[in-house]
């Protein structure tokens, strides 16, 4: 416990404290509270989220339930009726658009913007994390380019070698390579995708990890999607 001695300051500066223990431990408690309570938010754009599960979206649950220093909002395409608009799942605040069917990630992209402009205005997100380079990568392009100049982080898992995303990434390459181009970091769990990203992205932003289902191997990946997170927060403060 710090017992600093203040005799030094009262001879030399005339000091006097004006704010008694009891006084200045409650402001500090309720300092700490509002912190606490005031999170910063990042957003994460994904085509698609629980309780459609795949590897990515079990990505994202595994990850946010292991960083308590931010609290998140999730956009999503809606892709079934039955879902509800918004729910909060696990750590995640999720905000499905759409009308629930199929046509819905296609435009996705262009009402993640509308929904954007409506929750910035309250969280102020100073970066964008992108699930996968598909329609949520678009997206998140798109917001930076016409809304707000954010960092982006894009997580890309195995998923993204299937042969029915290749050939759709072969219709629209050149925006694929723009999209990753525009992006600030970029994490993969896959040694192959690594070397084409590196093709397209400067090596420093590309990071890979090894993936198994154990969670000191999830420990390791959110520790890495922390610092990336950390450093792109500082980033978002300086872009214009």
């Amino acid at each position: 416990m710090r017992c600093p001695n203040i005799d030094k300051a009262k001879q030399l500066l005339d000091w006097q404290k004006e704010v008694n223990l009891e006084k200045g431990i409650n402001e500090t408690i309720d300092y700490f509270k509002k912190i606490l309570k005031n999170k910063d938010r990042i957003l994460i754009l994904s085509t698609a989220y629980f309780p459609l599960e795949g590897p990515a979206e079990k990505m994202v649950a595994k990850i946010t339930e292991r960083l308590p220093n931010w609290d998140f909002d999730l956009i999503t395409a809606k892709l079934n009726p039955k879902l509800d608009n918004f729910e909060k799942i696990g750590r995640v605040n999720v905000y499905r658009l759409g009308v629930g069917v199929e046509f819905d990630k296609y435009l996705f992209p262009f009402r993640a913007v509308n929904k954007f402009k409506e929750l910035n205005r309250q969280n102020n997100y100073q970066v964008i994390w992108s699930i996968m380079a598909t329609y949520a990568s678009f997206a998140s392009f798109l917001i930076s380019v016409i809304i707000k100049k954010l960092p982006i982080m894009i997580t890309m898992d195995k998923g993204e070698k299937s042969q029915k995303t290749q050939r759709k990434i072969r219709w629209v390459y050149p925006l694929y390579k723009l999209i990753l181009k525009q992006s600030h970091a970029i994490i993969t769990f896959d040694r192959e995708i690594e070397d084409k990203i590196k093709m397209i992205q400067e090596e420093s932003k590309v990071f890979k990890f090894d993936f198994q289902e154990e969670d000191s191997q999830w420990e390791i990946i959110t520790k890495k999607v922390k610092e990336t997170l950390q450093r792109l927060e500082i980033l978002g403060t300086r872009l214009k």
